[in-house]
């Protein structure tokens, strides 16, 4: 074989050698799961017309809005000033086993009452991917309404059906929105004059 040859060879070798490493790392990079918010969600991430909201970052699947998968109790539909409700937060979760959640009110605080939950002010998500029981997820939290309730106050629920890859593939984000209103009653109205 002639020298020219020879070195054109070595040179062909070397560069495919090169270029198989850097195949094989970056398959090796795209296999591992990445979190895109490793921290939770973004907060206000909740609200289904946002135009950051969790399915911006959960795209593989379309957004379910107004899930009948989602469901809550503890509350009733009017709202005085100071009100305390115990939300449970409930997600049908079948065929997934692991599933995050944010919820955000319009006003008011919420407290968590789960170590898997983190508040701030009148926002509450989970801070872990959590697995269910017998189908169901369960978050409990309470929240609180300001000390004047005027207005109609809306809670956006999020809820991801993850596959828990910890990437935006496979996932899919349920929407559900509740609206409460004030409790005007005689009692709450200034007397006639």
């Amino acid at each position: 074989m002639s020298g020219a040859r020879l070195l054109s060879r070595r040179w062909w070798i070397d560069h495919m050698r090169l270029a198989g490493a850097s195949l094989i790392g970056f398959g090796l990079i795209c296999a591992t799961p990445v979190a895109a918010h490793p921290d939770g969600a973004p907060w206000g991430s909740a609200d289904p017309v946002a135009a950051e909201n969790c399915a911006s970052c959960h795209f593989d699947n379309d957004a379910v809005h107004d899930s009948d998968l989602i469901s809550s109790t503890g509350w009733r539909p009017l709202v005085r000033s100071g009100d305390q409700f115990e939300f449970r937060l409930l997600f049908q979760n079948r065929p997934y086993a692991f599933v995050g959640m944010q919820v955000m009110a319009s006003v008011g605080t919420f407290e968590a009452e789960q170590d898997e939950l983190e508040a701030y002010g009148a926002q509450i998500r989970s801070n872990a991917v959590v697995g269910g029981v017998g189908g169901w997820n369960m978050w409990r939290f309470v929240w609180t309404a300001p000390e004047s309730v005027e207005e109609p106050i809306t809670f956006h629920f999020a809820v991801n059906k993850s596959n828990n890859d910890q990437s935006a593939l496979g996932d899919q984000i349920h929407f559900r929105t509740l609206t409460l209103y004030p409790d005007i009653t005689t009692e709450s109205l200034p007397p006639l004059r």
